[in-house]
This record gives structure tokens, C-alpha cells and sequence, in this order.
């Protein structure tokens, strides 16, 4: 019986310090993703700024391709990261102009392009 009560209790420590580092190691990759500019994760929990200031990394980069002779797989992912954060900009902006203007109408015009002479 006490064999017994010893193997039961090895377990459940085994399995205690298991979850722990577990744990850790998932926290620790998450934390990773949480800092690392461009991840799916850091899009989800930075502020609006940060991505802006990512993106115009990111623009930079592109721009300067040209200078750097990078090769057309670099260029493709900057491209799609250019992309992906313009997408991220732009759903920001609209949830924060439709919390700031919960009543607003899409603005109609009889041609349908907007014309300044059309205020």
C-alpha cells in the first residue's frame, strides 16, 4: 500500500512540475509573438500608432528595394505585410469612426463620384 501511495504521489508531482513548465513554455511563446512586429497576435493587441509607424517601416523597405537589389521573395513578403497592415489600418479606423458616428449615412451622389462642387 505504501509503494503505492509513493508511485501516486511521484505522479502527481510529475505532472504538477509537467504543467508548469508546459505552461511556461506556452506563455513564453506567446509573450514572443506578442513582441514580435507583424505577427498575427501583435496586430491583435498593438495600439493603432504602432501599427502606423510598422507600416511605414515597412513602406520604406519597399521603397528602398530597388536600392538594395532585394530578391522577389523579399519583395513579395514586404508587399503582403504592406498589405496585411494596411488591412489592420483601415478596420482600426473604421470601428473607431462608427463608435464615434454610431448614426452616420453613406453620403449619396446623384453621378456617383464625389464632386467638390457637389457641398
Amino acid at each position: 500500500m505504501e509503494i503505492k501511495t509513493k508511485k501516486m504521489i511521484n505522479t502527481i508531482i510529475f505532472s504538477i512540475i509537467g504543467c508548469i513548465a508546459f505552461g511556461c513554455a506556452i506563455h513564453e511563446g506567446i509573450g514572443y509573438q506578442i513582441n514580435n512586429e507583424g505577427s498575427d497576435i501583435w496586430y491583435r493587441h498593438a495600439p493603432l500608432d504602432k501599427i502606423k509607424a510598422y507600416r511605414e517601416k515597412l513602406g520604406i523597405q519597399f521603397r528602398d528595394s530597388g536600392i538594395n537589389n532585394l530578391s522577389d521573395q523579399k519583395y513579395s513578403q514586404l508587399e503582403r505585410e504592406m498589405r496585411k497592415a494596411d488591412n489592420v489600418i483601415s478596420a482600426r479606423e473604421n470601428a473607431i469612426y462608427e463608435r464615434e458616428h454610431p448614426n452616420a449615412q453613406p453620403v449619396y451622389h446623384s453621378n456617383g463620384y464625389y464632386l467638390e462642387s457637389d457641398d
